[in-house]
């Protein structure tokens, strides 16, 4: 026996050694292709699930750009209304003035006898 030799090698013949060692060097190669392929495919799942998840940051990045200009749009025609229905005040508030001047002086002729 040859002390140099692991314990299970111990007493087997070189030729069943070699072949043992041929075996297991195979099936080490095949080991670290099937690894490399595992790796592969980790990896281009990895892509997949980056470029999916950069797809759904685009759109919702592109949803919330549409909802900034119609917030801004919806904005300036609040203004515009705004300015609008101040206007509106303003010329509501005339009238009634106007109207109430109108029934003073219709109110002072009136007492002066006139009929209306």
């Amino acid at each position: 026996a040859d002390p140099r030799l692991p314990g299970w090698l111990q007493g087997v013949r070189m030729s069943e050694a070699d072949r043992e060692l041929k075996q297991l060097r195979q099936e080490k190669e095949a080991l670290a292709a099937a690894l490399a392929d595992k790796q592969t495919e980790v990896n281009e799942v990895r892509r997949n699930r980056i470029a999916v998840v950069e797809a759904r940051e685009r759109r919702v990045q592109d949803q919330i750009d549409v909802a900034m200009v119609h917030n801004e749009e919806l904005e300036k025609e609040y203004d515009k209304l705004n300015t609008h229905a101040k206007q509106l005040t303003g010329t509501v508030q005339t009238v009634v003035a106007e109207r109430k001047a109108l029934e003073a002086e219709i109110a002072a002729l009136k007492a002066e006898g006139y009929t209306v």
